[in-house]
């Protein structure tokens, strides 16, 4: 378990949204979190893949065609 601490400002907002979504303001916090932690993540995954590029990369003519032949 982790307890949090926010200011006045951030805890009276989260109050308000949770009020009008009729949801709980734990639930909000915990979405949000999760949220950020997949931004977070999928940011990490895409600065390594530029770090380590792939060898061979596929242009817009190339992926056009290539879509084109599955429908």
């Amino acid at each position: 378990m982790i307890n949090l601490e926010f200011s006045e400002n951030v805890q009276n907002r989260l109050i308000a949204l949770s009020q009008e979504l009729h949801r709980n303001v734990n639930e909000l916090v915990e979405e949000a979190v999760l949220d950020y932690l997949a931004d977070y993540e999928d940011l990490q995954e895409a600065e390594a893949r530029l770090a380590n590029p792939p060898k061979r990369y596929l242009n817009l003519a190339q992926v056009e065609k290539d879509v084109v032949h599955i429908y």
